[in-house]
């Protein structure tokens, strides 16, 4: 679901937000919330005029892992990456592509250092 207050933000920059159902954290990861990212990425693509330099996968909690892993897999698709409280050793990794962008990073632990 869309947050409460985020539609009349996200029409004002022109953002489209895309969510999958029953994709939570007891979904399995690969044969489920991965490809539905990506598709959902391939079909909103299909159906708008989108700038592909603006293409963002985010996620909270264990979408910000699915999301993070997905970032760093397809930097041609997502330039960047929005995470919320995903676990910090996730996005701490080492070699990730320099065309994958962690635009917003924040997990319980490195939420008082902001």
């Amino acid at each position: 679901m869309l947050p409460r207050g985020w539609a009349a933000v996200l029409d004002r920059r022109g953002v489209i937000f895309v969510s999958a159902a029953n994709s939570g954290n007891e979904a399995n990861i690969l044969d489920r919330r991965d490809p539905l990212a990506l598709l959902a990425a391939h079909n909103i693509m299909q159906r708008f005029r989108v700038d592909p330099e603006r293409v963002y996968i985010g996620g909270f909690s264990g979408g910000s892992r699915v999301a993070l892993r997905l970032a760093l897999a397809f930097p041609d698709l997502f330039r960047g990456a929005l995470l919320q409280c995903g676990k910090r050793s996730d996005w701490r990794c080492a070699g990730a592509p320099a065309a994958a962008r962690i635009i917003f990073a924040l997990s319980g632990e490195d939420a008082p250092r902001l």
